[in-house]
């Protein structure tokens, strides 16, 4: 019975024992694993860091491409209506002109509208007195046709 004491409190002592170094190399391993962990969680940060201001750029380049690409087309959709020819010799243009300047009207520009199914409307804009706006409009059609959307821009050409 003494030597199965013995042998069982040999046996708990080297379990404890075990157990000690099991925790001492679970000990180590952890802060290992901790000290892994923040040099890679430094070299993440790094990497996204990077990656976000590459992200960054790409965007803020895509936005002016397509600001520059949209003024671009603006300007185009707005010449071919100005240069369309209204009646005989005359474009939208110089019909406009004439009708502002016989009549003492203020030309208040072009504007060009980009349309949800990707046509363009395009708007020629005249006050006549201190209240009264006049509006041309024209639609610019995928193939580049300019169609009048309205009865004064219609008026215009036949008059002119």
């Amino acid at each position: 019975m003494n030597s199965s004491k013995l042998t069982l409190q040999n046996l708990t002592s080297s379990f404890s024992i075990a157990t000690h170094q099991t925790n001492k190399i679970d000990a180590a391993n952890s802060s290992l694993y901790w000290k892994w962990a923040c040099m890679n969680k430094a070299k993440y940060r790094v990497i996204l860091s990077v990656l976000s201001t590459l992200i960054t750029v790409c965007l803020v380049f895509a936005v002016n491409n397509r600001q520059a690409y949209a003024e671009s087309a603006y300007s185009e959709v707005r010449l071919s209506v100005m240069e369309t020819s209204c009646q005989g010799e005359l474009t939208i243009e110089q019909a406009l002109q004439r009708t502002i300047k016989s009549h003492s009207q203020r030309d208040l520009g072009w504007r060009v509208y980009l349309l949800d199914d990707g046509q363009f409307d395009v708007v020629r804009s005249v006050l006549r007195s201190k209240v009264m706006k006049t509006r041309y409009r024209w639609r610019v059609s995928f193939d580049g046709a300019v169609l009048a959307q309205n009865t004064k821009a219609q008026k215009l050409c036949q008059s002119a």
